[in-house]
């Protein structure tokens, strides 16, 4: 079983107009779900400036307990424990994914509700993420 340990928040948002953030970061328009783990390394490469790939696979730690499946096409942020927000370039979608879920940790005092896999992919000429703050 591997270390589950969660670095970022996860908001989502409808596919529609990206909601602007507010002055306490994700606002109206948004709704945190959950947390991605540190072993979601495809995605977070991404942040740190290392990943040449174009889009990234990953899943989401959700704890929202009447969240049972991703939108058809979402606006995805993150939100780093540092502080900084990132939102996708592009709307996610969800995804099946090849690998199996990730192993809930056995010492976590709040247990995700289900594990929810998505892809993100940049919009053309951008990064996957652009950092908002």
């Amino acid at each position: 079983m591997s270390e589950v340990v969660f670095t970022g928040e996860c908001w989502i948002a409808d596919a529609g107009t990206r909601p602007d953030l507010d002055e306490s970061g994700f606002g109206a328009g948004w709704n945190h779900i959950g947390h991605v783990n540190r072993g979601e390394e495809d995605l977070w490469q991404h942040f740190a400036k290392t990943a040449r790939k174009r889009s990234a696979e990953f899943y989401i730690s959700v704890f929202q307990k009447g969240l049972t499946e991703l939108p058809a096409r979402f606006w995805l942020g993150v939100e780093w424990l540092t502080g900084q927000l990132y939102v996708a370039t592009k709307p996610a979608i969800p995804r099946k994914l090849a690998r199996r879920e990730p192993d809930t940790h056995p010492g976590l005092l709040h247990r995700p509700a289900r594990y929810l896999s998505a892809r993100v992919t940049a919009a053309e000429g951008s990064p996957l993420f652009e950092r908002l703050r």
